[in-house]
């Protein structure tokens, strides 16, 4: 899987689909994305590594915003934490 950096720079850039800022293939099972998203959740919280808060802070909240496209379910703050802590 990726490192921070690419992470990072993955979440950044417009146009990408929802499937590469994950690394999945298009269709992927709702678990793989789920533990897609749980891996670089922890790659980018600001708990977990040493970035600044802003970049943490949009960085997970991009990454929920593609999770919850592809699994088609509004995720909670409460969600959030749980899948984090799967």
């Amino acid at each position: 899987m990726s490192t921070v950096n690419e992470a990072a720079h993955r979440l950044s850039k417009s146009g990408t689909s929802l499937y590469a800022v994950l690394e999945l293939k298009k269709g992927a099972s709702p678990e793989d994305v789920k533990k897609s998203y749980r891996h670089l959740s922890s790659c980018v919280h600001c708990s977990l590594v040493a970035v600044s808060v802003v970049a943490a802070v949009f960085a997970v909240e991009h990454l929920n915003h593609h999770l919850s496209r592809i699994v088609g379910e509004k995720i909670s703050r409460t969600s959030r934490v749980s899948l984090q802590g799967q």
